[in-house]
């Protein structure tokens, strides 16, 4: 029998009933005759769900029938199956299963304890009643001891730390399957990336499993993240065996957050745009009150004591409505870096951004020339629309790290120019999309003269000029991997690696198949002498 973890949902004010599984019948052992025999346990937990890297461990307790005499005491096995010398008779037998002595203390099934720092609480259980005449296989299906408790994201937060509280049971008895001595705990967990999450998926963020009986609720469930306010969650169901879901936003709204260790002057260039009906930008310094950004604003102080200054909006096109209709942000002080975070969804409609449709949303050129840019505010889109984030960064000379653009298909010209001049930038973004558009990486990366190992490239098949001029001017670039198999769009590859790697003192070129090769390298514009095959430095791969 499975013991598979039941699930609750639960969004901050709703519990969801759930049923957990029967306990396991005794079972008896025939025989032929009365002499001793070797019994071997057979233990299974099965839908173990956990990330720890360590074997799990077993303990048995074999007592007589009455529960009164130890027959066998706790012995620890780091197999699922073993074998035990019993007398013929019959025979309680207490079964534990955890990941480790870090985690428990179960030199006593009767009294199991939990260890205060524990890294992985995940336990599973039995009792099972046997009658031993002769030497066979005993079946015992583990069932868990605790209940998981999983924080979902449903919009957006940044990589930063997560602290829970509530209270936990510190002690667990296998014989009578209860679990006793509540204490308060409070734990906090490391994200080291952004999360992810929207309503319809939300995005786990972390999870804990505490010692759990049946039905029961954590009246106080307190979750902060980062340094922002604590939020209590009441009443969070929890049994054991079951699963429970917190869905919900844990982080305050991830507002375009500008910060300068220094005083800074922000201003916003409007070029030919307006907003639509009802739609109006936004921004705030430190705890000041928004205001409504109509037209060009410049010199509006922030960073140092002054506080942060905040960027929000209500528009379904975003910052621009095209290449040549868009705002742009600049700042006065040339010398004085700047840090960019929060979701670029929050200036399309910030009351509802993790949902919000972005299928009309551009930003081109918002932060193009921003020399003091270190920091980019996140991209979670994975629906672009025609030049949407076009030379968005163009010209960011203090970048030195892209966003994630997790869009798997792409937009007409959506990526165009986006990083260009950005001579800083070491690290580029993955680029996962394996359908392409017109123009989509045209530019992309042009004259990124500190990059040197371009974004892998997964399409098997290229459309008009997509990969133009992509990596021209990246004269540091020493890897590219290129995977098509069908080259022949107009334009697709031109002059893609025009003057890249120039110095580099090794290049590694990848690509799908020698055909590929062939073809490409026939075109001085699809690859350049010094990428070729039997140019100094250079070394070309094929995948297949």
């Amino acid at each position: 029998m499975k013991s598979s973890f039941f699930k609750y949902t639960y969004f901050f004010v709703l519990a969801v009933v759930a049923m957990l599984t029967s306990c396991s019948e005794s079972d008896v052992l025939l025989a032929e005759d009365d002499n001793d025999a070797n019994v071997t346990f057979s233990l299974t937990a099965d839908d173990v769900e956990t990330r720890a890297t360590v074997d799990m461990r077993y303990v048995m307790a074999i007592y007589d029938e009455t529960e009164t005499n130890v027959v066998v005491a706790e012995t620890e096995f780091t197999s699922s199956t073993f074998s035990v010398r019993l007398d013929p008779g019959k025979y309680t037998c207490l079964f534990w299963a955890d990941f480790g002595s870090e985690n428990y203390d179960a030199t006593n099934l009767n009294d199991v304890k939990l260890s205060d720092d524990a890294i992985n609480a995940e336990a599973f259980f039995a009792k099972q009643g046997i009658t031993v005449t002769d030497g066979s296989t005993v079946n015992v299906s583990l069932h868990r001891a605790v209940a998981q408790v999983i924080l979902r994201e449903t919009a957006t937060l940044l990589k930063g730390t997560m602290t829970v509280g509530y209270n936990k049971y510190q002690n667990f008895n296998v014989s009578t399957g209860i679990a006793s001595n509540e204490s308060s705990v409070t734990k906090t967990f490391n994200m080291p990336s952004d999360v992810f999450g929207s309503a319809a998926e939300p995005a786990e963020v972390c999870s804990i499993f505490l010692l759990a009986n049946s039905e029961e609720y954590l009246t106080d469930f307190k979750v902060k993240y980062n340094d922002e306010k604590e939020k209590t969650i009441s009443n969070v169901p929890i049994q054991a065996n079951c699963k429970t879901n917190l869905n919900g936003n844990y982080g305050n709204i991830p507002y375009v957050t500008f910060s300068s260790a220094s005083e800074q002057k922000f201003g916003m260039f409007f070029l030919d745009y307006r907003f639509g009906t009802d739609e109006s930008l936004e921004y705030a310094v430190g705890d000041g009150e928004w205001t409504k950004i109509t037209n060009t604003i410049r010199d509006i102080a922030f960073g140092g004591t002054l506080g942060d200054l905040r960027l929000r909006g209500k528009c379904h096109t975003g910052t621009a409505i095209s290449y040549t209709q868009y705002c742009q942000v600049f700042f006065s002080n040339a010398n004085m870096p700047i840090e960019c975070t929060g979701d670029i969804r929050t200036l399309i409609d910030y009351s509802d951004y993790a949902n919000t449709s972005t299928a009309d949303a551009a930003f081109c050129g918002l932060f193009a020339g921003c020399g003091t840019l270190t920091r980019t505010p996140v991209l979670p889109s994975t629906t672009l629309s025609s030049e949407c984030y076009m030379y968005m960064f163009a010209g960011c000379t203090s970048l030195t790290q892209a966003p994630v653009l997790p869009a798997n298909t792409l937009a007409d010209s959506c990526y165009l120019g986006m990083f260009a001049d950005c001579t800083s930038l070491t690290q580029a973004p993955r680029l996962p999309a394996t359908t392409l558009a017109e123009g989509c990486y045209y530019q992309m990366f042009a004259n990124c003269t500190s990059l040197t190992q371009a974004p892998e490239l997964p399409a098997s098949e290229l459309v008009r000029y997509c990969y133009y001029e992509m990596f021209s001017g990246c004269t540091s670039l020493s890897s590219v991997t290129m995977l098509a198999t069908n080259v022949g769009a107009e334009g697709c590859l031109e002059d893609w690696l025009k003057n890249a790697g120039t110095e580099a003192s090794m290049r590694t070129l990848t690509l799908a198949n020698q055909e590929i090769y062939n073809t490409i390298s026939a075109n001085q514009s699809y690859l350049p002498d010094n990428w070729k095959q039997g140019a100094t430095g250079t070394t070309v791969i094929f995948k297949e």
